[in-house]
């Protein structure tokens, strides 16, 4: 439930369960994944932030997606590898963190990235620290309004195992402070 009035709906197995705030969601890496019906995310140029906490020992495997399957109109954030980074895909090329995130506890992880910025500006944290990167592309994205927002799968079908909680999208680039502030709000010894 969000105030914008946009609601993920679950389909497959996606079930409740033990989030790092109150319930999550539990995806089996299957069939499941949840959908903002009619929502298409923030498209082209514009500045956003996209905010979970998330608990994984998958690799490669979908956290958020949107957009149409072209170039530098998708919009992924992904596991990479077994190297257990995410990832910001835009179809050709992308960033990741040079942190690994799949150690099977509760992290929070967000991306922002400004206004009609290139995608080596996005910016990735872990824990609501700033965190450094691996990788990077020069392309300016223009995610366009094809698919819905997805949380748990992707264009290619890479479905998440593992459990996400407190999932946010903003039409604003959220500062460090902002990202510490949700990280330190809602962790375990707060």
């Amino acid at each position: 439930s969000t105030a914008n009035n946009r609601h993920l709906t679950a389909e497959g197995g996606a079930t409740t369960g033990t989030g790092q705030v109150g319930n999550g969601i539990v995806l089996d890496g299957t069939n499941d994944q949840l959908e903002a019906i009619g929502y298409k995310g923030v498209t082209g140029g514009k500045q956003r932030s996209m905010e979970t906490w998330i608990k994984t020992s998958a690799v490669e495997d979908a956290i958020m997606s949107w957009g149409q399957d072209a170039a530098r109109k998708k919009w992924i954030w992904r596991l990479q590898d077994s190297s257990g980074r995410f990832r910001l895909d835009v179809s050709g090329g992308g960033r990741e963190t040079n942190a690994s995130v799949n150690n099977n506890v509760w992290r929070y992880v967000a991306v922002t990235y400004p206004e009609n910025g290139r995608v080596d500006y996005a910016k990735f944290f872990i824990d609501g620290v700033a965190t450094g990167f691996v990788g990077s592309y020069s392309n300016y994205p223009i995610t366009g309004d094809y698919l819905d927002v997805r949380l748990g799968n992707d264009h290619s079908n890479r479905r998440l195992d593992g459990s996400l909680d407190e999932a946010r999208i903003s039409a604003v680039e959220r500062s460090a402070d902002w990202i510490k502030a949700s990280y330190d709000n809602q962790k375990s010894s707060s």
